[in-house]
């Protein structure tokens, strides 16, 4: 967890006063906020830390098939049954069952999620012997469940036995002061995954990243963070680096490109993205391009552009 303002500096604290619990958690928050990073971070901090971990995304069940997932089904239960399989539940034994978007949990199938969590024992289809379960159940959401109640969408008493503790990840837009923690806990990541050696973003681009409204909160910044990496080619990523990975609608309102520069930073993109589909090849590069090959090369030191960045991208 990364972050220095109130809001996830409370989240932290309340995550190190529940982690020894086995209580069940639920965590809303908008896409791309890290609520699974923040499960990940209570399970393993915890008692359950040397336990199973398991992820769901409940937007991927269907009626037909939640009580076999969750459940696990006996061999001969149905068509295509052909040996004994233990289900999410079971799998999760000791540890965590992670719900991502329970909010698209199936409303008929509740129920049966309901009598699983409330009796810790589920029964696999095709047999009649429960086996018991202890496991703490995490789940996220982007829905309001409240909304979704009223709806007659969510049970509410679902609701009540999954809402013990609840955390509420606030977006990237409303804590500005933990962006240049995530810019540089990013920068450490992708400097290791890509090969790259970038000492970081220029005052003036992190200050474009501060002002960004980030509508795909973390996520989005992470992608933006890779991506200003390669374009910046083991150089300090400058706002024009940032320009063309993010796009003008990232930089601050008061930043500007010349014509020459806004050139540049094209024929970079361009040059940069050429590259990395033909996995660093010069040769074809330059062919595609429509250039010789010193002028390619040419072009690539004019621009600040690795001689290696397509097998750098690649390798990543």
């Amino acid at each position: 967890m990364v972050g220095k303002s109130r809001a996830m500096t409370s989240i932290i604290e309340t995550l190190q006063r529940v982690s020894h619990t086995m209580s069940n958690v639920l965590i809303c928050g908008e896409s791309g906020t890290g609520k699974e990073v923040l499960a990940r971070a209570l399970h393993y901090n915890g008692i359950t830390r040397d336990k199973p971990f398991i992820a769901v995304n409940c937007g991927g069940l269907t009626d037909n098939l939640v009580e076999s997932e969750l459940f696990g089904y006996r061999r001969g239960a149905f068509t295509g049954a052909e040996a004994d399989r233990c289900g999410y539940f079971e799998a999760a034994d000791g540890g965590t069952l992670f719900l991502d978007e329970i909010g698209d949990f199936p409303p008929a199938s509740q129920p049966v999620l309901l009598r699983a969590i409330e009796q810790k024992a589920v029964t696999r289809v095709g047999d009649n012997r429960p086996r018991p379960v202890n496991i703490r159940i995490m789940v996220a959401t982007n829905r309001d469940l409240e909304k979704a109640i009223e709806q007659g969408e969510f049970r509410e008493d679902l609701y009540f036995r999954l809402n013990v503790i609840r955390f509420t990840l606030p977006p990237l837009r409303e804590r500005p002061e933990d962006i240049p923690l995530l810019v540089e806990h990013f920068v450490r990541k992708y400097n290791e995954e890509l090969k790259c050696d970038c000492p970081g973003f220029s005052p003036e681009a992190l200050k474009a990243m501060c002002a960004h409204r980030w509508r795909g909160n973390i996520r989005e910044l992470e992608n933006v963070v890779e991506r200003a990496l390669i374009f910046a080619t083991a150089q300090m990523v400058t706002l024009e680096d940032l320009s063309i990975a993010a796009g003008p609608a990232t930089l601050a309102p008061t930043a500007s490109l010349d014509l020459r520069k806004a050139t540049q930073a094209f024929e970079k993109q361009h040059i940069v993205k050429v590259l990395t589909s033909h996995g660093g090849n010069k040769v074809d590069t330059a062919a595609v391009l429509g250039i010789g090959l010193s002028s390619l090369y040419r072009k690539m030191e004019e621009l600040g552009i690795s001689k290696t960045l397509g097998e750098t991208a690649r390798a990543g």
